[in-house]
């Protein structure tokens, strides 16, 4: 997996649309992409996706910074 494939995964809204965009994207049959969805969600642990989400927390904080010093006169 690349990550652009954990982007596909990510990026999706639950693991059925998940699933969707692999097939979609690489051609895979419900089952294969079911199996990459599959390996992916476990691999994730809770502490990574606490991970991400603190990430996230900071890149949003971050955004609306730069926006107010974009906005300053």
């Amino acid at each position: 997996m690349t990550g652009r494939d954990l982007d596909v995964l990510l990026g999706s809204s639950d693991p059925d649309a998940a699933r969707h965009a692999l097939e979609r994207r690489y051609g895979f049959t419900e089952a294969q992409a079911w199996a990459v969805v599959e390996v992916q969600l476990r691999r994730m642990t809770r502490s990574d996706r606490q991970k991400i989400e603190e990430r996230r927390g900071e890149l949003v904080s971050r955004a609306a910074a730069l926006e107010a010093e974009l906005c300053r006169p």
